[in-house]
């Protein structure tokens, strides 16, 4: 773990969003680090709610606005890491299919499950519904 976080450091992390059911890594380690954790509670190979997912967006894109170095993780680092990226391209104003291509560009194997494949295009009406400002990742 120690080799982990300073690795984080190392490319200046200052904000940690784990993506599991529950927070694998002790929040006091991340704080006492310097580096804010948020978590975002989600089973694998599953999608969150439409709701969920704008809330999850709405405080990564705080951060990123903020100019705040973010990253991502679940535990294979897949399904979950790649589809909150994706939600947070389609909060910023990509289409589904654009976020898609986008994140698996980065990494194949980013937004593993089918689930998760439909959840982005109700994730999309659900954001062309409600989104105000779009930021970027």
């Amino acid at each position: 773990m120690e080799e982990d976080l300073a690795g984080l450091l190392r490319l200046g992390v200052q904000v940690l969003i784990t993506v599991e059911e529950t927070a694998t890594v002790a929040p006091s380690l991340l704080t006492q680090a310097g580096i804010e954790p948020l978590h975002f509670p989600l089973d694998d190979m599953m999608a969150p709610t439409s709701e969920l997912a704008a809330a999850w967006c709405d405080q990564l894109a705080r951060r990123v606005e903020r100019g705040q170095v973010v990253a991502v993780h679940c535990r294979a680092g897949q399904g979950r890491t790649g589809t909150i990226l994706a939600c947070h391209l389609i909060w910023a104003g990509a289409s589904a299919i654009e976020a898609l291509d986008r994140v698996r560009g980065v990494n194949p194997k980013w937004v593993t499950s089918d689930a998760q494949v439909r959840f982005l295009s109700r994730f999309e009406a659900h954001a062309r519904r409600g989104r105000t400002s779009p930021t970027s990742l």
